[in-house]
């Protein structure tokens, strides 16, 4: 919710690029706001 969505804002947050976040969602099977419930796996 503290970027809205934008995956460019929240790499910066994160200190990674856009890339490597994409990357990360994909590997956790993440793709959309819908799939950030809390049963849902976290990015470490």
């Amino acid at each position: 919710d503290q970027v809205n969505g934008d995956k460019v804002v929240a790499g910066k947050m994160l200190g990674i690029s856009r890339a490597t976040l994409y990357r990360k969602l994909k590997r956790y099977n993440i793709g959309s706001r819908t799939d950030m419930s809390p049963a849902s796996p976290r990015l470490q």
